[in-house]
């Protein structure tokens, strides 16, 4: 057997372009899915003891990518459509993804078209993690291609500011309760629906906006001596008879802030829209002592942008 010519892939070494434009991404992390799977079938013969099998209707996964939030411009861009403007949630766009080898030469790449975006993820925030922020994108392509051959190299790009966003530096802010005191607030995903439909001369299948979109939850945990004005909102709009008749007036709007290391400059900040309470339950500590309280809000609506301190 004649000695393998490479030997030297390297599984980080990957960039994702968009419409044809470096989506300065270079902080992708990771990519999954978005390859074909084909239905089959089975036809018995009466004079023969084994089936024939054969594919029928293909279907393509749906993709996703995780990369870091300091390069998520483009993402937040079709995001700020989907949850500002909603007739433009379907805007499909196309895009590549480059696999490098341990030299950044391009090896593998592999092309979606047609993409929608179906669902995005925010990052959990936690007062005691060392993780970096990063945003996860799941979008569904309706056809995709890939080759293997040598190319360009790939430009790693400067990770500088990437390195400012970390996931344990935030605030919290309550439009009538004010600075909320969180240790955590978990990862906020909002899901954009999308139909697939067959087309009889077609093997793929299309897909459409259902216009429907769902809003994520707000979870957040607050220490017990810091907790009184968001439990006392809690009291009074689900716990004291009657608590509900004021409508919407028990309602808020909550706005997070990503913050730097330092804590002294906002990097990103998106805002929540008419949030109110749903739930709580006591959070026990590593000695079993009640530690703190985990809140449960509903989310009516949501505004982000597609710029900020830390976004390129």
């Amino acid at each position: 057997m004649p000695p393998l010519a490479r030997h030297h892939f390297a599984g980080q070494h990957i960039a994702l372009i968009v419409d044809g434009d470096d989506a300065q991404t270079a902080f992708l992390k990771s990519t999954d899915g978005g390859l074909y799977k084909a239905s089959t079938t089975e036809e018995p013969g009466g004079g023969y003891h084994l089936r024939g099998k054969h594919a029928t209707v293909r279907e393509l996964e749906a993709l996703s990518f995780e990369f870091g939030m300091s390069g998520a411009k483009w993402a937040l861009g079709l995001v700020q459509k989907i949850v500002n403007t909603p007739g433009e949630a379907h805007v499909p766009f196309n895009g590549s993804i480059i696999h490098a080898d341990s030299n950044f030469r391009t090896q593998y790449t592999y092309e979606f078209m047609g993409a929608r975006v179906t669902e995005f993820t925010l990052p959990k925030l936690d007062a005691k993690s060392k993780e970096s922020a990063y945003l996860k994108v799941k979008c569904q392509p309706e056809t995709m291609d890939f080759s293997i051959d040598e190319g360009a190299k790939l430009n790693p790009g400067a990770v500088d500011r990437q390195k400012q966003w970390v996931t344990s530096a935030f605030d919290l802010t309550l439009s009538v309760d004010g600075i909320v005191l969180a240790t955590s607030i978990e990862a906020l995903t909002v899901k954009v629906g999308a139909k697939a439909y067959q087309i009889g001369g077609v093997q793929n299948p299309q897909y459409t906006a259902t216009g429907k979109l769902e809003m994520p939850k707000l979870s957040f945990v607050v220490p017990m001596m810091h907790c009184k004005k968001v439990l006392t909102w809690f009291k009074k709009a689900i716990v004291k008879e009657g608590g509900l008749a004021e409508d919407t007036q028990y309602e808020q709007d909550a706005i997070i802030d990503y913050l730097d290391p330092s804590k002294k400059k906002t990097l990103y900040t998106i805002k929540l829209l008419g949030i109110g309470p749903e739930t709580f339950s006591v959070v026990k500590g590593s000695n079993e002592a009640t530690a703190a309280i985990k809140f449960d809000c509903y989310v009516t609506g949501m505004e982000l942008e597609a710029s900020g301190e830390g976004i390129i």
